[in-house]
């Protein structure tokens, strides 16, 4: 049995991994698909600024599915592969509730913590 910090580190780095494949990849094919105006050296920084005028909305697809589609892919890896990858239930997660919830398991009845605490986040 694989202990579940190392298992949630392979997960992030597998996440990472398959995120920048696939930005990459996307990154290499857009060019292909799309070709940049004509006179345009894409290796150049001199002749990307001075021509960056002739770049129109399709140009910028592919950068933009690049990066959203990567990170989309990388998080949905990691949390695949994570050791408790539960679903977010927004019911179990409110703040003061859940806060005062594990503020109760202190066996001080009048704690001046938790009265703090209960009086900053439901009064303010």
């Amino acid at each position: 049995m694989i202990s579940p910090v190392l298992r949630n580190g392979l997960a992030i780095l597998a996440g990472l991994v398959s995120g920048s494949v696939l930005n990459m990849a996307l990154v290499v094919i857009g060019p292909m698909l799309v070709p940049p105006p004509p006179g345009v050296d894409m290796s150049d920084m001199e002749s990307l600024a001075t021509s960056m005028h002739l770049f129109g909305p399709q140009h910028f697809v592919f950068p933009f599915l690049a990066h959203a589609l990567g990170t989309l892919a990388g998080a949905t890896t990691a949390f695949l592969l994570a050791g408790r990858n539960q679903a977010y239930r927004p019911e179990k997660a409110r703040f003061p509730n859940s806060l005062l919830n594990q503020l109760s398991r202190i066996h001080q009845p009048t704690c001046p913590v938790k009265i703090i605490l209960f009086v900053v986040c439901c009064y303010r």
